[in-house]
């Protein structure tokens, strides 16, 4: 099997085993996620501090479920706009953008 992205032991604990629950919840990743990250695309473009705090804040239980690596990028998105943060958050959201994109492309596949 080639290497994933993502990993699903958090979302199968969580459904003990359910295959229907499992199906649903990466239904409701392709749908939701696209849009999300498309809206924080936006926030993060125009510095939009409290909409990148909503949006990454929306997403990270997501994130955290399926075990992405961006988690931490997507931290720090997060930490930044609950701050005054002068920071650069370019380089960040385009690791949580490129990853989840990978991410959507292979359950895509997956399932």
């Amino acid at each position: 099997m080639k290497k994933r992205n993502y990993n699903l032991d958090k979302l199968k604990e969580l459904a003990e085993n359910n295959q229907e629950f499992i199906d649903d919840m990466v239904a409701v990743f392709l749908k939701e996620i696209p849009s999300d990250l498309t809206q924080l695309s936006g926030a993060v473009s125009s510095g939009n501090r409290m909409v990148v705090s909503e949006y990454a804040s929306k997403i990270k239980p997501t994130i955290e479920l399926f075990s992405l690596e961006c988690l931490s990028d997507l931290s720090v998105l997060l930490e930044w706009s609950n701050s005054n943060d002068p920071m650069v958050i370019t380089p960040y959201f385009n690791r949580v953008d490129q990853e989840i994109r990978t991410v959507i492309s292979q359950l895509k596949e997956d399932f």
